[in-house]
């Protein structure tokens, strides 16, 4: 299994110290899905999709990056509703 950052726009797979390419073959493995989304999220990369490449295409899928880290939108949250909670107070 591989596993790959593409971006949805340029259908280009990250290749590392932002570079991009066309073939799956030349982009960077990432060890787990993990590290590929922190990859994105600290690269700023916006529109990329997780590829799990299993072989062939009938057994890979892949999965939307959300553009913001999860607990950053927590953390928006938490301070929207903090100063929500002011203005009601």
């Amino acid at each position: 299994m591989r596993i790959l950052l593409r971006d949805k726009i340029t259908g280009h797979y990250f290749a590392g110290d932002d570079s991009w390419t066309e073939k799956m073959e030349e982009a960077q493995n990432f060890p787990t899905g993990a590290h590929a989304l922190s990859k994105a999220w600290r690269s700023g990369l916006k529109n990329m999709l997780a590829v799990y490449w299993f072989g062939s295409a009938a057994e890979s899928f892949a999965i939307p990056v959300p553009s913001v880290r999860p607990s950053a939108m927590r953390d928006n949250i938490s301070n929207r509703l903090s100063s929500a909670v002011k203005v009601f107070s």
